[in-house]
C-alpha cells in the first residue's frame, strides 16, 4: 500500500504547486487631462504637465521617508511658536514701552544728566533684545514658500525612486493638457506640479491621489492640494502617519527658558547700573549743594567783615568829619562874636513883617533908616527839656520859627543855615538872636466881630476889615538860661 499512495501524493502536490504560481500583472494605460478653471470660468490647460504614475508601494515607502522629518518640523514650528509667543508675551510690552520713552525724552524737559542716564540705561536694554531677538526661533518662510518645498521635495523623489527602477511612470501633457502612459500593478497613484503667474503673483498646483484605469484621470480644481496642511493631511492620510497631539508642547523650551532668563539677568544688571549712576549722580549734587552752602556762607562771613570794616571806617570818618566840623564851627561862632551886630536894623533874625492894620512896613533892607513902629519886645529864655514847665510844645514851636526866620536871614549875608544842634551852640555861646514873628491878635475894636453897631443895622469894622483880627508882630530875643 505504501508503494501504490506515495507517488499518486506527489503527483498531487506538484498539480498543486502549479495552480499557485503568481500569475503576471498585465500593463494597464492611464490616460487623462491636466486644466484649471479660473473664477472667471476660463478652462486653462495645463501644457508639457510633468506627470508621475507610481506604485502603491513606492508612495507608501516615501512617505515612510518622509514622515519622521515632516513630523519633526510640526513639531519644531509649534515649539518655535510657543517659544517666539513666550518671548514676545515677556518683552514685547516693555520693548514698547522703552521705545516711547526714548522718544519722550527727546523733547523732555529734564535735567541734562538725567536725560543722559535714561537713554543710556534705554539703549542698552534695547541692544539686549535685540541681541536676544536674533535667537528666537521663527518662521521666515511664508506657508505658500513651504508648501512650493514640499510639493517639490516629493517629486523628486519620486523622480530618484524612478531613475532606481521602481515601478514610477512619467509623462508630460500635450498641448491640450493630455496625457496617456502605462502601468504595469494594480494600485497606483498620481501625482503632478505645476506653477503657473497670475499678475504679481504665482499659484502652485499640486496632485497626489490614487489613479483610475477604467476612465479618464483629470487634474483640476476639485481634486487640487492647495495648502501645505491640505499637503501634510493627504501624506498622513495615504502613509498613516501618526501626527502628535495638539497638546504635545507643553511649554517653552529649555533654551528659550534660559534665554529670556539671560535677558531678564541683563536689564536687571543694567538697572542696578542706573540705580548706583543716580545714586552717584544724587550724592554728587548733595557734595556740591554742600560747598556751595559752605561757599555762601564764606562769602556771607567775609560780607559781614567787610560792612563791620567799612562801617568801623565810616564811622572813623564821621568822627574825623565831626572833629573838623566843631573845629569849623568854632571858627564860625568866633566870626559871628566880632560881627556885633547891636543895632535894631541889623539883627540877625531881620524879618519882613506888617505891624498893624494900616500896612506899616519895615523895609527888607537892614540898614534903611525909615523910622517905623517897633513891635513888642519879648524875652524867651528856654531850656531844651521834657521836665520844662509850661507849655514846652508851644515854645519849641517858636524856636523852631525863630530859628527858620534866623536860618533864612542868615543866607542874606553868605552865611550857611544852622542845625538844632548848632543853633543851641550860637545862643550859648552869648551871640545875640532877635528876630520878628509874624502873628494874629483880635481887633480891639470890634472884639474879634469885624462888625460894629446893632444886629439889625451893624457896619463892619473899619480897623480890621470886617475879619476880625488884625496883623502883628512879635520881637523876639532869645537867650540860654
Amino acid at each position: 500500500m505504501r508503494e501504490v499512495f506515495v507517488p499518486l501524493f506527489a503527483g498531487i502536490t506538484l498539480s498543486g504547486c502549479d495552480r499557485l504560481q503568481k500569475q503576471p500583472v498585465p500593463s494597464q494605460q492611464i490616460k487623462g487631462q491636466a486644466f484649471i478653471v479660473t473664477e472667471a470660468r476660463v478652462n486653462v490647460k495645463l501644457g508639457l504637465l510633468p506627470v508621475y504614475v507610481a506604485d502603491r508601494e513606492v508612495i507608501l515607502d516615501l512617505l515612510t521617508e518622509l514622515e519622521d522629518q515632516v513630523i519633526q518640523s510640526i513639531k519644531n514650528e509649534k515649539q518655535n511658536l510657543v517659544d517666539s509667543r513666550a518671548f514676545d508675551n515677556g518683552f514685547s510690552a516693555y520693548k514698547n514701552e522703552l521705545i516711547l520713552k526714548k522718544e519722550f525724552l527727546k523733547t523732555s524737559s529734564a535735567f541734562e544728566n538725567k536725560r543722559k542716564l535714561d537713554a543710556r540705561y534705554i539703549s542698552q536694554c534695547l541692544a539686549i533684545l535685540a541681541r536676544a531677538e536674533k535667537k528666537v526661533p521663527r518662521t521666515t518662510s511664508s506657508d505658500s514658500d513651504l508648501f512650493n518645498y514640499s510639493a517639490s521635495r516629493f517629486l523628486d523623489l519620486l523622480e530618484e525612486s524612478r531613475r532606481k527602477g521602481r515601478n514610477v511612470s512619467f509623462v508630460k501633457t500635450d498641448a491640450d493638457g493630455n496625457f496617456s502612459t502605462n502601468f504595469v500593478g494594480e494600485q497606483a497613484f498620481i501625482s503632478a506640479q505645476s506653477n503657473r503667474k497670475v499678475g504679481d503673483k504665482e499659484e502652485t498646483y499640486f496632485w497626489l491621489h490614487p489613479a483610475t484605469f477604467d476612465s479618464n484621470e483629470f487634474l483640476a480644481n476639485d481634486n487640487l492640494i492647495e495648502s501645505r496642511e491640505d499637503l501634510r493631511f493627504t501624506f498622513g492620510t495615504i502613509g498613516n502617519w501618526n501626527f502628535p497631539d495638539e497638546d504635545f508642547i507643553k511649554g517653552p523650551s529649555y533654551q528659550m527658558k534660559e534665554l529670556i532668563a539671560e535677558c531678564n539677568r541683563q536689564m536687571t544688571f543694567e538697572n542696578e547700573k542706573l540705580n548706583s549712576r543716580i545714586e552717584e549722580r544724587e550724592k554728587a549734587a548733595e557734595k556740591a549743594a554742600e560747598e556751595e552752602a559752605e561757599e555762601e556762607a564764606e562769602k556771607e562771613r567775609l560780607r559781614i567783615v567787610e560792612e563791620r570794616t567799612n562801617k568801623m571806617r565810616a564811622s572813623k570818618e564821621k568822627d574825623e568829619r565831626s572833629a573838623s566840623k566843631i573845629e569849623l564851627f568854632s571858627e564860625r561862632l568866633e566870626r559871628l562874636k566880632k560881627l556885633k551886630l547891636e543895632d535894631p536894623d541889623q539883627l540877625l533874625g531881620y524879618v519882613e513883617l506888617k505891624h498893624d492894620a494900616k500896612s506899616i512896613r519895615r523895609k527888607s533892607d537892614p540898614f534903611s533908616s525909615t523910622k517905623v513902629a517897633e513891635p513888642t519886645l519879648k524875652q524867651l529864655t528856654f531850656r531844651l527839656s521834657k521836665t520844662e514847665k509850661g507849655q514846652p510844645h508851644e515854645k519849641r514851636g517858636v524856636l523852631r520859627q525863630i530859628l527858620d526866620k534866623l536860618n533864612t536871614n542868615l543866607n542874606k549875608f553868605g552865611e550857611e543855615p544852622l542845625s538844632d544842634s548848632q543853633f543851641v551852640s550860637v545862643v550859648k555861646a552869648g551871640i545875640p538872636i532877635q528876630v520878628y514873628i509874624d502873628g494874629n491878635m483880635k481887633c480891639s475894636i470890634c472884639f474879634g466881630d469885624g462888625k460894629l453897631g446893632a444886629l439889625e443895622g451893624f457896619k463892619s469894622c473899619k480897623t480890621c476889615g470886617g475879619s476880625g483880627t488884625l496883623r502883628s508882630a512879635t520881637y523876639y530875643r532869645v537867650t540860654w538860661n
